[in-house]
């Protein structure tokens, strides 16, 4: 019979464990998957492009950041989601890992309008040390009457009290579209800001965050399929660590395979253990944000698609995913 010395550590050991992989936990692992935020079928496409700012260093109570985005939507679009994502990043007061508080305008609607609020993922790497401060991107749609085929400027405030202060990555823009004698295409937008980096007892497995697609997707007529992700801080390391991340899509569980049996399966169904890349997101010192864009059409699947970005030393936080399955005319 357990002795009562033996229950009670028990209890503890699996109240720690709980709490450490608790999926609203925040730290250097995967536990703050993305989110979908837009589904649809459209005869259009999408279209994401980054503003022109760079990095702004730490703003302190009072700074303005400032940033123009050239939409460059195709003659005739018509806006159906639309989304100005704020990368930022380091908010804190002192040691302590604070909320930023922002004043956000666009112009040129006169003097400038505020941009209604939607949401604000962050992330931060869990554990008391030093430099524990919050991650994160904020989303916003434009004030109605704006032109979105035009380009306008992003200016944000700290509105912070005196001490506060954050760094802003940069500013990103998106909007899925219809457009008259467009391609059939089906567009799902995942959204969230889950820091990866394999440190600190974080192993790459741990480090790794999962993108579940929901729904389904109709096989029959698909032309060609395109993954695309936006990491700010992705593939913008100084340690030149060779495969410093990787991007899995619907890697395939062979340990439910027996091992005699795995060559079998690969031969007669090549797409079973998906795809992996390494080293996948491209930056530039400018704009600290990586993005990616692969084709995926031959390993895509009827339903469960997912898409897995493993951190090996990089340090990127994932903020945004676009699976976009193109079916033609």
């Amino acid at each position: 019979m357990s002795s009562p010395d033996f229950l009670l550590c028990s209890a503890v050991c699996l109240i720690v464990i709980s709490l450490i992989s608790a999926p609203g936990a925040a730290t250097y692992a995967g536990d703050k998957p993305l989110s979908q935020a837009y589904q649809g079928k459209v005869r259009g496409g999408y279209l994401f492009t980054l503003a022109n700012g760079s990095y702004s260093g730490s703003m302190n109570a009072g700074s303005t950041y400032t940033t123009t985005v050239f939409p460059e939507l195709p003659e005739g679009a018509d806006p159906i989601y639309h989304r100005i994502y704020l990368y930022w990043s380091w908010s804190k007061k002192g040691q302590a890992a604070i909320y930023p508080t922002m004043d956000v305008q666009v112009v040129p609607i006169e003097e400038g309008s505020s941009p209604v609020f939607r949401d604000r993922y962050l992330d931060n790497k869990g554990f008391a040390s030093q430099n524990d401060f919050y991650s994160g991107m904020d989303s916003y749609v434009l004030p109605d009457g704006m032109n979105m085929t035009e380009p306008f400027t992003v200016r944000v405030v700290n509105a912070g009290e005196n001490g506060t202060s954050f760094a802003i990555q940069g500013v990103g823009f998106l909007a899925v579209y219809s457009i008259p004698e467009g391609m059939q295409k089906e567009i799902r937008v995942m959204e969230g800001a889950d820091m990866l980096y394999s440190r600190y007892g974080i192993t790459p497995e741990m480090a790794t965050s999962r993108i579940e697609f929901p729904g389904t997707v109709t096989m029959e007529g698909v032309r060609d399929a395109e993954l695309f992700l936006v990491a700010p801080s992705g593939g913008y390391s100084l340690s030149g660590i060779p495969e410093m991340n990787r991007l899995y899509f619907n890697r395939g569980d062979e340990g439910a395979v027996p091992v005699v049996l795995r060559p079998v399966v690969h031969i007669l169904f090549p797409s079973f253990s998906g795809k992996t890349w390494t080293d996948i997101f491209s930056t530039t010192e400018l704009q600290q944000i990586g993005t990616d864009k692969r084709e995926v059409k031959s390993f895509l699947r009827p339903g469960g698609n997912r898409a897995e970005i493993q951190d090996n030393g990089d340090y990127l936080q994932l903020t945004n995913a676009v699976l976009e399955v193109n079916y033609g005319e």
